[in-house]
């Protein structure tokens, strides 16, 4: 019994503890709860939206507030809601505020979660942070602005029951407050019958919180640091005591009390309660009366100045005043002063400074004094105003500058001007790169701008002043006293002008711009010669004295002083005679007198002489020799040698350099000067001529600034020399190209020079002897003779035929010493690696046999050295990369550890070089990698070239044998290169060999056969072609495979490759080819005729090739079509072929990037038939499928797979899949990684070949594909399929990737030919029937690969164009002869229903309408003239869309108009965009209509034609949509003329729904008739 009420007690428990109740629960929509109040502050949507409620963003956003709920009989509650976002723009939470006070106060606010998209999601659980009697919850928008927020499920729930307990009765009283201080209070009541008391208080408002019954709190009598109850109600006393000192308060701040009686049992506090409130004394505070001031350093003295406030009444208030920033020297080295205020006293206090006044001209200074040691008073402290910035301005003249002096103030801040403004409202500005006035905003403006620098004119002999401005609404005179530049000798350098002295000077800048409009900038320039003394310059603006409120600008003011500029240079009248300089000639004191000149100083005002810095000369015209490389210096004299001070000869001039004073010419006075020349030792052009000239206009002569300069331009004309001739005399041969050190026998030596010069090495142009070489070897003929050209001789035929040393060359003309060459040997032709020679002949490595200089008889993996014995390699041949034991390179040793692993037949372990026996009695070189061995690794074979031909191609053969005993995947590429630098090596596409990430579960070897023609080459004799094998891993994890390379084999310059340009080169292969040699179709179409053979045929994209009836091609290593992004290949057999065909198929990358539409995918077929290539097999040789997880699983799926229209869905294939075999035919989606293409290996189908098509239980949708390596004729296949497709679909839908719809729809309309290996989709009209692909439907090229962009209409073609932020889509639509409004079979079909976006459009047949949804229509020719056809538009509300043409073929004389009849609008498309922003979903026709006319439009006709009747077979209705005026009635007649049915059509509904399924299938016609419309139309109930 005890148990059961044990039990029994523990289940009440639990219900007290732990039962919840239900305060609201609020599915939001439909209707507004009882007492809720629903603030729309949003207008544009309503806060009730029927199935949700609706907070939108604004300013201020909707508010949704409850009613008030008691909750003071629960000790907890929780408020949950669902969220999801609404329209468009940034998203925002709710926020939830809740009241404990019925609404007069929200104390506690939250956010809830923020949905990204439009499905609901949990908002989250907020607990309420107290409970009480008057609770209630506000929601809103959390935004401004953005999307608005869709709230559901709003629950508020309450558990807990609040325990009961026993109160005091009575209450506490006689609250007083004593002993306020600013920041302590006490605080005194009188007690009530609790056993304790509890005090809160609150700064600046009352206390609105109460303890809670059964909680106990902590005080602290420092205010805040006690429990805090609610928000800012601190406990500050718990106790039994009737007074307490409060602390920690806050001056001059109100603080309110609240005290509470209490009894200790259940800690029950009492309801009513004694309340009070007292204010805090303030603090004495002093401060400065003002934060600055300015005054001049000649001021004298100054007084800081100080205020108190809440004085105490008897406490004296004392502090310090502290220089802290800037120099004590300024103001008479100042020391920190105390300030005293006596209590009870607020007269304000001062401080004396006295201002240092000193003769130094310097910036501004500014002091900064502060209030330190604030003492007495009530806690004095200080006041907002703590610091004093005191800034003292210089009153000293500023130093004279240095002319010249510039000033475009580019730079504001450091422009050296400064404004004052005497009278007005404007004031001069700097901005932009010039100083700116006008009096637009003020009247009577005068205004200075004043230069901070001072001009010492008496140190000048003249000064030009040049001013450039520009200037607006003025007029075309600076009249007097308008703009002035002026000029004061006692201006102290600051302050007011006008308390100086200034003259003006004349200054009329030419501007006259009497409108808006800067004029052009113009400079003037003044003459400032008559200033004496030192000066300040100011620009002065007087509004009153010009045309008014005149806009100047100063863009640029330069000063400078002026001398002479008069300076020339002219023709002496006698220059040198003309004469041959000697090569030799290369001294000063060996220097040629070549040019000669005068210069004049004209005196014409300056009284200084001319102090010339530079003078330049220029190749005259007839100068033929360069001068950098045949002069080498310049001397001058006037009579006696002028000291240069640096020469810079250029080919263009030359600049001959004096220091001031060495070259002077003096006032009035001319010079006579003698240029001469002498050259280099070397380098000298033999017949060469020299000649100067002097350019009058441009003639680069300087002068020291300091005295009279050069005129720009000399008035004379250019003045030049005599020409001189340069001259080499031979005196020597020399060999300047030596023999080498070491040549091949029987090897024509490098090109040998022997040259005729003189002793400093200048060669003799004129030298054209015979000059013969003799050897003391054996020449092939000697001696050999050449003739010299421009005193060089050249030998490029030396050969000798016998080995020999030390030996030398002999050259001799007959005239000069015999000379000798340098030593040399002749030696033996080197042999190294693999030697290969003869050409168009197979060389073999088969590691069984001896290789000479490769290996030594059959390998047996112990080792690799240059002198190999029995079963070693020749590393003379051989070198390897990426062993732990290290590289090996040519030449090297190593017979151990990684490279003599020895032989073995497979599955070792080790890492490390073997000889692995791939079968019996076979052994190849191989490889075991790891982790540390050869990952990645390097394998080189050094072949050598002793063909004595020049080889530019190479075959190259061999096998890779491969054994799969591992996880780990390893690939084995093909590189080759003509030296030993493996970094510029060529890598060859196509050779990779790949092992499984799958071992073989008995493994065995497997040979992998590679050859590959390399052409581009140019390898001479004795040179080398290094083939290189580069492995690493590939994939998978854990231990690598084991691989082989053998039959190695080589055939330098192969046999012939045929090419096909639309002409074969350099034969037609029919029937003559060999087996060992290749094809190439690179352009064109061709075929085989007769019988050939083949080693290789490749065709390339946009090529084609035909295998002729009765013709067999054999090809020895296959066929392989390729194909981009743009172009295909094709292969059409009629005849009989031999071997494996390999088609390169291209296919899109797969594009993950959020939002795209394009590229993503691609619909393929297999162009070749293989009952062998399996998926597994398919993935293995195309690694560039894309894959991944699916919805976080662990399974790997790839993007490729068949499309099942059970599930209306395409399927990924993963690694189960690996056994299903890829059937032509059959169609896949797939994807690259790399948009690159996918390997096919097959068989060629030739004949026809069926491929059924199913109705799915989700739609009929079919994907299927050419089977062929061929194009197909579209019509072909339509009209031979058509009775077994749906007869609206009688089309070819193939994906294109393109933003608009991602389909295109090829039928009779528009016939293509499909590229090879397409997928598309077609509709199936039964079950099951079969579509056969034809031999007759093949075709040698086409176009359709789909990619819109890349086909043309042949008849009248209208697209129609909708599109929205984020998605396009279009319609089409064709007129021409063989088309009617009804149904067309093959010109009409229906839109691609399997994947509709959420913004797509289609059309209505205009004639026989059933309804269906039609992305292409066709119509006829003479429609064009008047018809209206239907448009059906899905789009969602509040969502702009724009109608726009996307292409048109029309004639100009058709007119295209959309009608929109809810906006009663007709848009003619053919002049512009229709756009709008529909207010409601749109879904279906009625609303739109498409009229194509050649007539203007007429009202009435747009009414009928508006009207859009059909009957939908699928729920047995007739269907009318569009506007009717008024209300209508619909009568429907069999064919004898019975009323049938007859309805009534409200015009308020723009589609409407009449139930006929009571009614017999056949023909029936529809009559429609009000007031303004009748219309009659014809329609077939099936």
């Amino acid at each position: 019994m005890r148990k059961f009420y044990a039990f029994l007690l523990l289940l009440l428990i639990g219900n007290f503890g732990f039962g919840q109740t239900t305060i609201f629960s609020e599915s939001g929509g439909g209707s507004e709860p009882t007492d809720w109040i629903f603030q729309n502050n949003v207008t544009s949507n309503t806060i009730d939206k029927g199935s949700y409620w609706l907070v939108d963003a604004g300013s201020p956003s909707d508010f949704i507030t409850t009613a008030t709920y008691d909750l003071s009989s629960y000790t907890d509650a929780e408020f949950t809601l669902d969220v999801a976002s609404f329209n468009s723009g940034s998203y925002n939470p709710a926020k939830i505020e809740i009241s404990f006070d019925g609404g007069s106060n929200y104390t506690q606010t939250e956010t809830s979660s923020t949905t990204i998209g439009s499905s609901y999601i949990d908002g989250g659980t907020f607990i309420l942070n107290s409970v009480s009697s008057q609770v209630v919850i506000r929601i809103s928008n959390n935004g401004t602005s953005g999307r608005g927020v869709r709230l559901r499920n709003l629950k508020l729930i309450a558990s807990g029951v609040a325990s009961t307990c026993t109160e005091p009765i009575t209450a506490a009283t006689g609250y007083n407050s004593t002993l306020i201080e600013s920041n302590s209070a006490t605080i005194n009541w009188t007690r009530g019958d609790g056993d304790n008391v509890l005090v809160l208080m609150k700064e600046g408002s009352a206390v609105d919180a109460s303890p809670v019954n059964g909680t106990a709190y902590a005080a602290n009598t420092a205010f805040s640091l006690g429990d805090e109850i609610g928000t800012g109600n601190f406990v500050v006393y718990n106790g039994t005591a009737i007074t307490e000192s409060i602390t920690a308060l806050t001056e001059n701040t109100n603080y309110h009390v609240a005290i509470y009686e209490y009894n200790n049992t259940d800690t029950c506090y009492i309801s009513s309660v004694e309340i009070g409130n007292f204010t805090t004394l303030a603090n004495t505070r002093v401060q400065f009366t003002a934060a600055s001031a300015s005054v001049s350093e000649g001021i004298g003295t100054y007084n800081l100045e100080f205020s108190i406030s809440d004085e105490d009444a008897t406490i004296d208030t004392t502090f310090d005043i502290a220089l802290v920033t800037g120099d004590p020297t300024d103001i008479d080295n100042y020391t920190t002063q105390s300030v005293i205020f006596l209590s009870g006293t607020n007269t304000n206090q001062t401080v004396a400074i006295t201002v240092t006044d000193d003769a130094i001209f310097e910036t501004n200074e500014t002091l900064v004094f502060t209030i330190q040691n604030v003492a007495g008073g009530n806690n004095a402290t200080v006041g907002g105003i703590n610091t004093f910035d005191l800034t003292i301005t210089n009153n000293d003249t500023a130093p004279p500058i240095t002319l010249p002096y510039n000033e475009d103030f580019s730079n504001c801040s450091a422009a050296e001007w400064t404004p004052f403004d005497e009278a007005g409202d404007d004031s001069w500005l700097c901005s932009g790169g010039e100083y700116a006035i006008n009096g637009f905003t003020g009247s009577d403006d005068l205004d200075w701008l004043i230069s901070d620098f001072t001009i010492d004119f008496d140190a000048y002999n003249s000064v030009l002043i040049d001013v450039t401005t520009r200037e607006q609404y003025g007029n075309t005179l600076n009249e007097a006293g308008e703009f002035e530049l002026r000029y004061s000798t006692n201006y102290s350098g600051s302050g007011d002008p006008t308390l100086a002295t200034w003259t003006a000077l004349t200054f009329d800048p030419e501007n006259n711009s009497s409108g808006n409009g800067l004029s052009t900038p113009s400079t003037y320039t003044i003459n400032a010669s008559g200033i004496t003394g030192i000066a300040y310059l100011a620009f002065f603006y007087d509004m009153t004295a010009g045309s008014g409120a005149e806009d100047w600008r100063i863009t640029e003011v330069s000063i400078e002083e002026t001398t002479d500029v008069d300076s020339e240079a002219d023709d002496s009248g006698s220059q040198p005679a003309t004469t041959t300089i000697s090569s030799l000639a290369d001294t000063q004191a060996e220097a040629i007198e070549v040019f000669n000149m005068d210069l004049y100083d004209f005196g014409t005002s300056d009284g200084l002489n001319t102090n010339v810095t530079k003078i330049r000369l220029y190749p005259h015209s007839t100068n033929t020799a360069d001068w950098t490389d045949n002069i080498q210096g310049v001397t001058v004299s006037d009579g006696s040698p002028i000291t240069v001070t640096s020469v810079t000869i250029d080919d263009a001039f030359i600049d001959i350099n004096f220091t001031s004073g060495d070259l002077t010419i003096l006032d009035s006075d001319i010079s006579s000067l003698s240029i001469s020349v002498y050259l280099n030792t070397s380098n000298i052009t033999d017949v060469g001529i020299l000649s100067f000239m002097v350019d009058v206009d441009n003639h680069g002569f300087e002068a020291d600034s300091s005295g009279s300069t050069f005129t720009s331009t000399f008035s004379g004309s250019d003045f030049n020399s005599n020409d001189f001739t340069l001259s080499v005399d031979v005196t020597e041969l020399v060999f300047t190209q030596q023999p080498p050190l070491t040549v091949d026998i029987n090897t024509t030596m490098p090109s040998v020079i022997v040259q005729a010069q003189d002793e400093n090495g200048n060669v003799d142009i004129d030298y054209n002897l015979d000059v013969d070489i003799t050897s003391s070897g054996t020449l092939s003929a000697s001696p050999i003779t050449e003739t010299s050209v421009s005193g060089v001789a050249t030998f490029t035929t030396i050969t000798h035929t016998e080995l020999g040393t030390d030996l030398i060359l002999t050259a001799d003309d007959g005239l000069l010493t015999v000379i000798n060459s340098t030593n040399f040997d002749v030696i033996a032709l080197p042999e190294f690696g693999w030697q290969i020679t003869a050409e168009n002949t197979e060389f073999v490595i088969d590691f069984d046999n001896t290789v000479l200089n490769v290996n030594e008889g059959q390998f047996n993996g112990s080792g690799i050295v240059p002198s190999p014995s029995a079963g070693q390699l020749n590393s003379n041949a051989w070198a390897t990369t990426g062993m732990s034991d290290g590289n090996t390179d040519f030449g090297d040793s190593d017979t151990s550890g990684d490279y003599a692993r020895g032989s073995d037949s497979g599955g070792v372990n080790s890492g490390g070089f073997y000889a692995f026996e791939v079968n019996s009695g076979n052994y190849g070189f191989g490889a075991q990698p790891t982790g540390s061995d050869w990952t990645p690794g390097d394998i080189v074979l050094k072949s050598q070239n002793k063909t004595t031909q020049v080889v530019t191609s190479v075959l190259v053969e061999y096998t890779v044998y491969v054994y799969n005993n591992a996880g780990r995947s390893t690939a084995i590429d093909f590189y080759y290169g003509e030296d030993e630098n493996l970094a510029t090596y060529n890598y060859v596409a196509g050779l990779d060999v790949i092992t499984s990430e799958v071992a073989d579960a008995s493994p065995i070897w497997v040979a992998e056969q590679r050859s590959t023609t390399i052409t581009g080459l140019s390898i001479t004799e004795n040179n080398f072609f290094y083939l290189n094998w580069y492995g690493y891993d590939n994939g998978g994890s854990g231990s690598r495979d084991e691989f082989a390379i053998d039959d190695i084999k080589i055939t330098f310059n192969p046999p012939t490759t045929y090419t096909y340009n639309g002409i074969w080169s350099p034969s037609d292969p029919n029937g003559a080819s060999l087996s060992t040699e290749a094809i190439i179709i690179e352009s064109g179409n061709t075929s085989i005729s007769t019988n050939t053979d083949i080693n290789t045929i490749t065709i390339s994209p946009g090529a084609g090739l035909t295998i002729d009836s009765g013709a067999t091609l054999t090809a020895i290593n296959g066929i392989t079509l390729e194909s981009n992004a743009t172009s295909y290949s094709s292969l059409i057999l009629d005849g009989t072929i031999a071997g494996n065909v390999v088609y390169k198929r291209h296919v899109n990358t797969f594009n993950n990037t959020t939002g795209s539409t394009n590229g993503q995918n691609d619909l393929i077929s297999p162009p070749v038939t293989n009952a062998s290539q399996d998926f597994g097999a398919f993935r293995g040789i195309n690694t560039n499928i894309p894959s991944g997880t699916v919805g976080g699983g662990t399974t790997t799926f790839y993007l490729f797979g068949p499309y099942d229209n059970n599930a209306n869905s395409y399927t990924l294939f993963s690694d189960a899949d690996d056994a299903t075999v890829l059937t032509a035919g059959a169609g896949y989606r797939a994807a690259s990684t790399d948009t690159s293409t996918f390997t096919f290996m097959g068989a060629v189908l030739s004949e026809t070949v069926p491929v059924t098509i199913t109705t799915g239980s989700e739609n009929a949708w079919n994907l299927i594909g050419n089977p062929y390596p061929s194009y197909i004729n579209s019509t072909e296949f339509l009209t031979s399929n058509v009775s077994n497709l749906d007869q609206d679909a009688v089309a070819i839908y193939g994906y294109d990737g393109d933003a608009l719809n991602g389909w295109t729809v090829i039928n009779l309309n528009n016939p293509e030919n499909i590229t090879p290996g397409q997928g598309f989709m077609v509709l199936a009209d039964a079950p099951s029937a079969d579509l056969n692909f034809t031999p007759t439907m093949r075709r040698v090229s086409g176009g359709d690969d789909f990619i819109s962009g890349r086909t043309e209409n042949t008849n009248a073609h209208f697209s129609l164009k909708i599109e929205n932020n984020n998605t396009k889509y279009s319609t089409d639509f064709y007129f021409n002869n063989n088309s009617t409004r009804g149904l067309d079979e093959g010109y009409d079909a229906t839109i691609f229903t399997s994947q509709l976006p959420d913004l797509y459009m289609y059309s209505h047949l205009v004639e026989n309408n059933t309804g269906r949804k039609m992305t292409m229509q066709s119509l006829g020719e003479t429609d064009l003239t008047d018809v209206t056809i239907p448009l059906g538009v899905n789009s969602n509300q509040l969502e702009q869309i724009t109608f726009s043409i996307d292409e048109s073929t029309l004639p100009n004389t058709v007119d295209v108009y959309l009608e929109d009849n809810v906006e009663n609008t007709f848009t003619l498309l053919t002049s512009g965009d229709y756009t709008l922003t529909p207010n409601e979903n749109l879904s279906g026709t009625g609303r739109f209509y498409l009229r194509f006319t050649t007539t203007a439009l007429s009202i009435a006709e747009t009414t009928l034609d508006n009207l859009n009747i059909y009957s939908n077979p699928s729920d047995k209705t007739i269907v009318v949509t569009g506007q009717l005026l008024e209300t209508t009635t619909a009568n429907l007649y069999d064919l004898q003329g019975r009323l049938v049915n007859s309805s009534l059509l409200l015009n308020t509904d723009r589609s409407h729904s009449i139930d006929v399924s009571n009614l017999s299938i056949g023909v029936y016609v529809v009559e429609l008739i009000n007031g303004t419309q009748n219309k009659t139309q014809k329609v077939i109930l099936r």
